[in-house]
């Protein structure tokens, strides 16, 4: 993200999920600019001065933007900054939640015609997991994912079950694969590289039955096995 071309570009998460992305940033050469940390209303030549003030970086993180965004004034200073956005030939990133996305697509149309790629980042855990009742002592096993912080954010999968149940809700089995797809990360740091594969095995089965063959985030199941390979 950091070394992509200039433009404009929409990140698509959760607060939660924001946060950690810049976390994972913290060493790159990137500015970041949080709306949580400065409040208020969305302004185009705000943006800009900040912007130019920082010039040797190498991406612009604009991140909880769905707190600028909060009515149609909002909207409206947006798409008349597009061009100036646009021109600065700087590669910058929006971060905002899904409702905001929605939002825009709908009232900043002329903006959003200059947005040159969306990206989707879904969060790691799902509640729904809280609401299964499985027997973790006996069948499961907890996984702690590289962007968990704490003991409630871990999350319980049956790695000793062979046969996924489908009929689950897709958001699950969504974060199952991510879960499956971290565990494999740790057999592989230990080189149980069987175990690895057979876990991401599982994973690619949850993303080819939901996303497809083709879809990229199969392909990176598909990649990971490689290399184990």
């Amino acid at each position: 993200m950091n070394d992509s071309d200039d433009g404009l570009f929409f990140l698509i998460a959760s607060e939660r999920m924001q946060r950690e992305i810049i976390v994972h940033y913290e060493t790159s050469n990137v500015a970041v600019y949080d709306y949580k940390k400065n409040p208020g209303s969305y302004a185009g030549n705000h943006l800009e001065e900040w912007i130019n003030g920082q010039a040797d970086a190498d991406a612009y993180f604009i991140v909880n933007f769905q707190l600028a965004i909060q009515n149609d004034e909002d909207i409206k200073r947006l798409n008349f900054s597009r061009d100036i956005l646009s021109r600065l030939d700087k590669n910058i990133v929006f971060f905002m939640t899904q409702n905001t996305d929605n939002k825009l697509a709908k009232g900043a149309y002329d903006f959003y015609s200059y947005i040159k790629f969306r990206i989707f980042f879904e969060d790691e855990f799902v509640d729904a997991f809280a609401s299964q009742q499985y027997d973790i002592i006996n069948d499961f096993h907890i996984i702690n994912t590289d962007l968990s912080a704490t003991k409630n954010e871990s999350i319980y999968v049956n790695s000793n079950q062979d046969d996924i149940d489908f009929n689950q809700p897709k958001e699950l089995l969504l974060s199952m694969a991510i879960s499956f797809v971290n565990k494999s990360q740790q057999y592989q740091n230990d080189f149980q590289y069987n175990d690895a594969l057979s876990v991401l095995f599982k994973a690619l089965d949850i993303r080819k039955k939901l996303l497809g063959a083709k879809h990229p985030d199969t392909a990176a199941v598909y990649h990971k096995i490689s290399l184990i390979y």
